[in-house]
């Protein structure tokens, strides 16, 4: 004979048990150890949305140093995961880890929020790549520094069309050594840029560009990604041009640049 189920063992019942504690950490883990079937509720919770920013200082390097490890390990809890926000501009020397967490194959990530104050490499370009390559996401807020246009452009190449609502900060730092190049575009634009046969219908634009060069290239080789026209919510452009070096020196410090709050 068969025993009956305990009450505590309905899923429906333990997901509306475990949706009063969603926003206690230490709860959702202690619902966790309850029983086998409390777990999957209680994880779903838990990595739903993933936080690591400088503005909570408290165990924030532990948690930026585990983040990566624990999705390595366990791989079952990244289709848990809806919304992402990382800021490595507490700690410069996470390139690598930004770039492993941004490949993890995301199932249902639809929020993103990513604040990169070091310059963008070519292997984080990439990495940002494949994250906005999902076609769950919606929304997406970028801050980002760099020294080569192409490598931005490059992030946009299979931006999925699912995107509804962007918003970016970024800063083209020059290479003062080459300040010939000052208003031109470089060489490296060409051929780089490709446009998807149908623009993706953006409801929400929002674009604060800084640097000292001029932003006919962004107009040229970078909106034509986007249909404005469609547009429904609110479009805001800003482009500042700096016209001294010490605006990016260290006097200011570079990796002390306008953020991108979430």
């Amino acid at each position: 004979m068969r025993t009956p189920l305990s009450p505590l063992d309905l899923p429906e019942l333990i997901d509306y048990c475990v949706e009063f504690l969603r926003d206690s950490v230490s709860d959702l883990k202690r619902c966790a150890l309850v029983s086998r079937l409390w777990v999957n509720s209680a994880q779903a919770r838990l990595f739903h949305n993933i936080r690591i920013t400088s503005r909570e200082r408290s165990g924030n390097e532990r948690a930026w140093s585990c983040l990566e490890g624990i999705l390595r390990i366990s791989p079952h809890l990244v289709r848990h995961i809806h919304r992402l926000e990382v800021d490595s501009d507490a700690y410069s020397n996470k390139e690598e880890v930004l770039s492993a967490i941004c490949c993890f194959p995301f199932t249902h990530l639809e929020d993103v929020c990513i604040i990169h104050i070091s310059l963008l490499s070519l292997p984080l370009a990439l990495a940002i790549q494949q994250l906005l390559s999902l076609c769950t996401l919606r929304r997406l807020k970028l801050s980002l520094h760099f020294d080569q246009q192409s490598l931005f452009l490059q992030m946009w190449d299979h931006c999925s069309p699912s995107l509804g609502h962007l918003e970016l900060y970024f800063c083209e730092r020059p290479k003062w050594r080459t300040s010939h190049r000052v208003n031109l575009l470089p060489d490296l634009l060409s051929g780089l840029t490709n446009h998807p046969a149908t623009p993706i219908a953006l409801e929400s634009l929002r674009i604060t560009y800084m640097s000292i060069y001029r932003a006919d290239w962004l107009k040229e080789h970078y909106l034509g990604h986007f249909q404005l026209l469609a547009t429904q919510g609110v479009v805001h452009w800003k482009a500042r041009r700096a016209c001294q070096p010490g605006i990016f020196g260290t006097r200011h410090g570079a990796n002390r640049g306008p953020r991108l709050h979430c």
